[in-house]
This record gives C-alpha cells, sequence and structure tokens, in this order.
C-alpha cells in the first residue's frame, strides 16, 4: 500500500526538485582561505599566486539547462584549461562545481557565465567567462585578491 501512496505523490514533484546543484567546494577548506580572482574569459590565464595559473582554452561540454527550459537533468559545463602548478604546465578538463587537488591545495570552477546556454545550443566561445578559487592547504596563508 505504501508504494502505491508513493507512486501516487511523485507525479506531483516539481521538475526542479529532480535537478541538483554543482557540488559546492570542499568542506575542509574554509570559504575564508579561498582565493577568488575576477573571472577570465578562454584564452587568458589567471594568475592565482606562488606560481599557479590558469588558463581556459576551450569548452569541452555545456549540457547544462536553458534559461526558461525545464529540464529533468541539470547537465554540466566542462572546460579544458591549461594549468601551470610549481614548474609544471598540463591540460586538465574542470567541471563547473567540481573540484581538483593541484599541489597542496584545491582548484575549484566555481562560476561560469552565461549561467545557463541558450535555447538551441552552446553561447559563443567569446560569451563565457569562468570564475575560479584555489583553497591553500590548512598549513600554507595566502590572503584574497
Amino acid at each position: 500500500m505504501l508504494s502505491v501512496v508513493l507512486s501516487a505523490a511523485l507525479p506531483l514533484l516539481p521538475v526542479a526538485a529532480m535537478t541538483h546543484d554543482p557540488a559546492p567546494p570542499p568542506a575542509a577548506m574554509p570559504s575564508e582561505n579561498a582565493v577568488q580572482p575576477d573571472s577570465v574569459r578562454l584564452g587568458e590565464i589567471l594568475e592565482l599566486g606562488d606560481g599557479l595559473s590558469i588558463e581556459p582554452v576551450a569548452i569541452v561540454e555545456d549540457s547544462r539547462c536553458p534559461a526558461g527550459v525545464m529540464c529533468i537533468q541539470a547537465g554540466k559545463l566542462v572546460i579544458a584549461a591549461t594549468i601551470t602548478a610549481g614548474g609544471d604546465r598540463f591540460t586538465s578538463q574542470l567541471a563547473l562545481g567540481e573540484s581538483l587537488p593541484i599541489g597542496d591545495g584545491i582548484l575549484a570552477l566555481v562560476s561560469a557565465t552565461p549561467v545557463a546556454p541558450p535555447v538551441g545550443g552552446m553561447s559563443r566561445a567569446s560569451n563565457y567567462e569562468f570564475g575560479f578559487s584555489y583553497w591553500p592547504s590548512p598549513s600554507e596563508s595566502r590572503s584574497e585578491t
């Protein structure tokens, strides 16, 4: 009988209840220690200090739900970025709301504009701006910029 009640209630859930927001930054890294610089566009290099920099080079995927459209899945934004850390230079993929261990800290893609792609596909690459945060290990001291 319980399954009948649950199945009858499911159609009443709004579509928004079935989507999820990107994962927040790790709880172990307090937000007051995060370096939250200005946003950058594709091809621009963002210097985070201590030899750490990031350059978004490509949009790999933008399957986020377009503005004004109800979606069952939230989709995701993934970019390719060239990262320089401790003298090493490599390219990695970063998804919006996910983090990547870098050296003694954690780097995350925390924001992107446009907030959602237009109906019918992705925005022009030149319209995108990306915000990154870096959380140094608790033993390091770093000031906000």
